[in-house]
């Protein structure tokens, strides 16, 4: 009686198993969050077709995907609630121009940074003349995006020149705001104020050239999540995605200007600019020094002496 018994077991255990065991061909999921409703130019609806989505953070999220051998699954999700998701576990990783700030990094777990932005001001053509700095903005109203990191330059800028911060809970209505006069001035992301101006139109404002500060996004996790937030890192560092730091410092030679294409011509302009003498032999070498090549730089080493 005994042995039927465990053979009818033996074979109840294994069935279970090649049930619950997931298939040869079947493939896991990447779930990750974003806001297609107001997330463009990082994700946003395919105008061709409403299922897909499509941006720089789809492409940032199929490549995660790819290297982690899942397959990226959209979530719809606002975009002020995208911490709160991830840490919930309504998905693996948010990822909507999320950006990187000190207490977001105390409460979740962050990837690398994958691309740098610039804070910008962004002000009425009839303006651009007096409103250059926040500084120029002592007691006029400054609108942005509620929960950025720009917020939190305009609080800080509030205790030292006065200016109003104005908070908005999308980065459409700043602009349109400016436009009509309601604010005098809008500081959010680059790509941001650059978007607006191309749906606005040139002409109603202007972006002002100086960046006010830097910042980076990053993907979000849940804190518990380290594990998968580190294989995350690992991908990023293997496909050597172009990070703000990474890229900055490879456009950058070693005098720090950066590095421009070596044609023999402008080599040769360049040296009679400075006085140089024409050289007869078919490599001329623009300084007198023998060239000392670096990895990062092409020139000379009087000529990082002189820009120096």
């Amino acid at each position: 009686m005994t042995r039927p018994w465990r053979l009818i077991v033996s074979l109840l255990a294994v069935l279970g198993a090649m049930l619950g065991a997931p298939s040869a061909g079947a493939q896991r999921v990447l779930r990750w969050g974003g806001d297609a409703e107001g997330g463009t130019p990082f994700v946003e609806a395919d105008p061709a077709n409403p299922s897909r989505v499509r941006g720089f953070d789809v492409e940032i999220a199929e490549m995660l995907a790819r290297g982690l051998g899942r397959t990226p699954q959209f979530v719809q999700v606002a975009w002020a609630s995208i911490p709160q998701s991830a840490e919930r576990g309504d998905f693996d990783i948010g990822l909507s121009g999320v950006e990187e700030r000190p207490e977001l990094a105390a409460q979740h777990a962050l990837t690398l940074p994958y691309y740098e932005f610039r804070e910008v001001l962004a002000v009425r053509v009839a303006d651009s003349a007096r409103y250059r700095r926040l500084a120029d903005l002592a007691g006029h109203r400054v609108a942005t995006l509620g929960s950025t990191g720009a917020y939190q330059i305009l609080l800080d800028a509030q205790a030292k020149t006065g200016l109003v911060p104005i908070s908005y809970d999308d980065d459409v209505h700043p602009y349109g705001d400016l436009v009509a006069g309601r604010v005098d001035a809008v500081l959010l992301d680059h790509i941001i104020a650059e978007r607006s101006l191309r749906r606005v139109g040139r002409g109603k404002f202007v972006i002002v050239p100086e960046p006010v500060a830097t910042g980076h996004y990053v993907g979000v996790l849940a804190r518990a999540n380290v594990a998968l937030r580190d294989s995350m890192n690992a991908i990023l560092r293997a496909r050597a995605w172009p990070t703000a730091r990474s890229s900055a410092r490879s456009a950058r030679g070693a005098c720090g200007t950066t590095r421009r294409p070596r044609t023999s011509g402008a080599c040769s302009l360049r040296r009679r600019r400075r006085g140089h003498r024409r050289s007869p032999r078919r490599t001329p070498t623009p300084c007198r020094e023998p060239r000392r090549r670096t990895p990062r730089s092409r020139t000379c080493r009087r000529c990082c002496a002189r820009r120096a």
